[in-house]
């Protein structure tokens, strides 16, 4: 006598609902929303674990097929392969896809002109930049571009720079610094020169330029005396006193009378100064000598009147 089997069957929200156990072997087939009608999943009771939790055993559509867990993959770029269980297949998928993700190329950000059509990326992620092309930037290399200098260019290069900016403002820098080094290097004679295409003086040798001429200025325009001891003056110029009452012995003058002081300065051994009063024909001349630490008395010449 021929023998029907009927398996327990029902929809998928009644068996969620009602959460049975089936018995050791017991079968139990869900169907979505109608039974008898679409897609068939089966589960096979072991007697103690509730529907919800129970492990299905078949899925008609594989593609809808659940896995639980995945199969270990040791391998860091794995290959599919054909034959492969689900569980393996899906394992292999994530683990080519972890490895795409974090091993490849990974550039965040604009890489506009930026040549990406890299040959040579080495499994490590590294990227071999000799293959990388140099995008187009604002080059200075003609005289009509307006170049920043060397300090601004510098402060432009700041964190997440675009890579033809960076490129730009580096030139710049690299620019000033060497016209710099160039001015420095074709400086002539302590920096005094009238030779074509020779620099100007740089700061030092302007500096010590100044300063001398300073100095020359300063001799060649007479100073007042005022109540100065002679003694005192011993830097090369000319001087003048304007008052007989300033002009006094115990000032070191050689006669009581107003006159004009030469002071001549020769080395750190000998000075000289020469004394002409305003009304007088009588030159004075005294001599300080390191030796004598200090002035010589004064000498007088008495003025001979020459005839025409």
């Amino acid at each position: 006598m021929l023998t029907i089997i009927k398996p327990r069957g029902d929809i998928k929200s009644n068996w969620e609902s009602t959460n049975p156990t089936l018995r050791m072997r017991e079968w139990g087939i869900e169907w979505e929303t109608t039974v008898g009608v679409g897609e068939v999943k089966i589960k096979i009771g072991d007697g103690v674990t509730p529907w919800l939790t129970l492990d299905y055993v078949l899925v008609n559509d594989v593609t809808k097929k659940i896995v639980k867990t995945f199969a270990e993959v040791t391998v860091e770029n794995p290959e599919l392969a054909a034959g492969s269980s689900m569980d393996m297949l899906w394992a292999v998928a994530k683990k080519k896809f972890d490895f795409l993700n974090t091993a490849v190329v990974k550039i965040n950000g604009d890489i506009d002109g930026l040549n990406t059509s890299l040959t040579n990326v080495k499994e490590n992620g590294d990227i071999d930049l000799t293959e990388v092309d140099v995008p187009s930037f604002t080059d200075y290399a003609t005289d009509d571009t307006t170049i920043p200098d060397a300090r601004t260019a510098i402060s432009n290069i700041t964190s997440s720079i675009k890579v033809p900016a960076f490129i730009s403002n580096a030139k710049a820098a690299l620019r000033g610094l060497v016209t710099l080094g160039e001015m420095r290097s074709l400086l002539v004679n302590s920096g005094m020169t009238t030779e074509t295409g020779k620099y100007f003086l740089d700061a030092a040798y302007g500096k010590t330029l100044a300063d001398q001429i300073s100095q020359l200025n300063s001799h060649n325009i007479p100073k007042d005396l005022h109540a100065s001891s002679l003694n005192d003056i011993k830097i090369t110029g000319v001087y003048y006193q304007t008052s007989n009452a300033n002009a006094m012995l115990e000032r070191n003058y050689p006669i009581r009378q107003a006159g004009m002081l030469l002071v001549y300065y020769c080395t750190d051994d000998w000075i000289y100064q020469l004394y002409v009063p305003y009304s007088d024909t009588t030159i004075f001349k005294r001599v300080w000598y390191i030796l004598n630490n200090g002035w010589y008395p004064w000498t007088e010449f008495d003025g001979v009147e020459i005839q025409n």
